[in-house]
This record gives structure tokens, C-alpha cells and sequence, in this order.
């Protein structure tokens, strides 16, 4: 199973490509609380086939991602997006956020700093 360490985090996460190695879109998924990234799976399989790359994690005490035992804010689960991005080398990403993720989302999108490499931000209602 795929880790990776982001500062003293580790999350379990699932990088996906099209097969015939081009990429349209990348999009980042974060689930909402109490979930995890099984919850985009059906989704991510239909896009893939489509042509986009998608990267799901389990947020920090989600799934299989180590609980840290620190208060974790909004913000610095969007710092663990950017994060993720850094260590898989994705300079622009689809932030597609579902609940809690959806809210994520919605704030890194409007962060400065963050802002050129989240281009689009969507939040998903219903699948």
C-alpha cells in the first residue's frame, strides 16, 4: 500500500492514470468526515478511463492514514493537500471535495498562495 509522509503525517493514498499515459486533468479528492478516499472509487474508475489522473488520500485518522493525536484545522487540511501535490510532482490540480472535503476545498481555492495551483474548485452534492 501505497504512504506518504507530509511533514510528521502519513497518509495512505491511490494515484491512478490513464492508461495510454495521456492525462487530460488531474484532480485530488478529499473525503468528508468520518469517510474515506473508498468513497470516490466508482468515480475515479469512470475517469480514469476518461483520460484524467486522480489521487485519493484518507485524511489524517481516516481509513488507513495514522491518527497524529493534534488538533487538525480546516486550513491545515488544505496545507495537506498541497502537500500531497508537492510529493507526487503535481504543479495544478482539480480540488474535488465532498462535506468536509467539499469545504476544504472551498477555502484553498480562495488562499493566495494556493490559488494558482488549485485553479478550479468543485464540491460534489451528489454522486
Amino acid at each position: 500500500m501505497p504512504f506518504l509522509h507530509v511533514g510528521y503525517k502519513r497518509f495512505h493514498y491511490t494515484e491512478l492514470k490513464p492508461q495510454d499515459g495521456k492525462t487530460r486533468e488531474t484532480l485530488i479528492f478529499m473525503h468528508g468526515l468520518g469517510s474515506s478516499q473508498n468513497y470516490y472509487q466508482p468515480v475515479t474508475q469512470s475517469l480514469v478511463a476518461n483520460g484524467f489522473r486522480c489521487i485519493t488520500f484518507d485524511n489524517t485518522g481516516a481509513g488507513r492514514s495514522t491518527y497524529t493525536f493534534v488538533e487538525q484545522s480546516i486550513e491545515m487540511l488544505g496545507e495537506d493537500v498541497i502537500g500531497i501535490l508537492d510529493a507526487l510532482n503535481v504543479d495544478k490540480a482539480v480540488f474535488v471535495g465532498h462535506s468536509m472535503g467539499g469545504y476544504v476545498s472551498n477555502l484553498s481555492g480562495r488562499k493566495k498562495p494556493w490559488k494558482t495551483r488549485l485553479q478550479r474548485t468543485r464540491q460534489l452534492t451528489r454522486l
